[in-house]
Parts: C-alpha cells; structure tokens; sequence
C-alpha cells in the first residue's frame, strides 16, 4: 500500500484564493518530496506509454549542498542514467533547488542536441548565485554522462536558457518545473503551458500523487 504524508504535499493541497496568496505565500510553495514523487510517475509513463513519451531519465532534486559532495552526487547520478540508458534515450530532467532565492528551476541534457537546457520560470530573479548552481550541475551531470556518450564530450556540451512561460507570484515555481518536464517529456508539439494553467496543474499533480500514476494520460492527447 502507498501511504502519502500529507505535509509532503500541503503545497499542492491547499487552494490559493484568487486574490492571491499575500503574506501565507509559503504555504502555496511545492517542495522537494512532492517534486520526486511527480519525477518517478513521470519516468513511470515514459516507460508504460513509448509511443506518446520521449525516453527520459528523471532525477531526484538536487541542490548546492549535494552537487558539493561531487564524488557521490556523480554516482547517485550514473547509477540512475545507467538504469534506464538505451538507443532511444533522449532526455535527462533535474529539478534544481536555489537555496538562498528559495526556487525552483529545472535543468536537463538533449542525448540527442548534445546539449544542456535550463527552464526557469523567474528569470528576473536570477543572480549569481543561481548561476554557480547551474555550472556546478552541468559539470556533475557531465561528468556522469561521459561513460556513454564520446563522440563531444558532455563537459563540452553548449548551456541553453530556453524561453518559457514565467509566475506571476513567489510560490508557483515547483508547479511550473513539475510542468516542464511533463510537457517536454511528451511527444507533441500541441501542448503549451502558462500562469493561466498553474490551477488545473497544481490539481493534476496531487490527483496523480494520490492516485500513483500520472492522471488523463494519454486520454488527454486522444482528444
């Protein structure tokens, strides 16, 4: 049986007023356990629907306080990618924890661009900070990709800042990062994600949470 600790997932559990959420933002905030949870149905679907879902590998959270233990930060990492490594991997997805601007971004690697792509949804925000975050992710998930992939050498993979969609609070930013995986992870151009969609997918995060498996799919898709 699964058992879901309810203070894991208060920030999809409450229901932030229209007017906004004011002083009690905190509460409406996602945090790292309700993230992973998301992470492993998401690599349940991938697996279960090949037909609509890009082979991806999605790994826990990570922060500047893991990343700086490089040397089991790397294993945990290999460990993972070398679980689900196959021909038709494309994507490898980790959500990032700014500690001290208390957010989330996500950050992955395109198999198939030999690329590295960073998604945040308040890039006003970003600092310097952020930034080591990024360069220390890209050269742990390098270093770790390096065992498969020898034709460019990870470590010399470009980082790209993609344009996304962007809050409009300081709480919604684990919503958005649990949506960028899941919209980029799917085989489709038909999908888009904004601030108008952070409602309904605050409900299908915890619905799928709840339910053990990723809610409407692929009903949705099928029109």
């Amino acid at each position: 049986d699964r058992h879901i600790c309810g203070d894991y997932v208060q920030g999809l559990i409450h229901v932030v007023p229209r007017h906004g959420a004011g002083d009690a933002a905190g509460k409406y905030c996602i945090g790292g356990f309700a993230i992973d949870l998301y992470s492993g149905l998401l690599q349940g679907r991938q697996q279960q629907y090949p037909r609509w879902c890009w082979g991806s590998v999605f790994l826990r959270w990570h922060g500047k306080g893991q990343l700086a233990r490089s040397t089991s930060a790397c294993a945990a990492i290999s460990e993972m990618i070398h679980r689900h490594m196959r021909p038709t991997l494309r994507f490898v997805f980790m959500p990032l924890h700014d500690g001290p601007g208390f957010h989330w971004l996500l950050f992955g690697a395109d198999l198939q661009e030999r690329c590295y792509f960073v998604y945040d949804s308040s890039t006003d925000s970003a600092d310097a900070q952020r930034r080591s975050l990024v360069d220390s992710v890209k050269v742990a998930l390098g270093l770790s990709l390096m065992r498969w992939l020898k034709d460019v050498p990870p470590l010399q993979w470009d980082l790209r800042y993609h344009m996304c969609p962007q809050q409009d609070n300081g709480h919604d930013c684990g919503v958005y990062v649990m949506a960028f995986m899941d919209v980029l992870s799917i085989k489709t151009d038909a999908l888009y994600f904004d601030a108008e969609y952070v409602p309904h997918m605050r409900d299908l995060c915890l619905l799928s949470i709840l339910d053990g498996k990723i809610a409407h799919f692929p009903e949705a898709l099928q029109g």
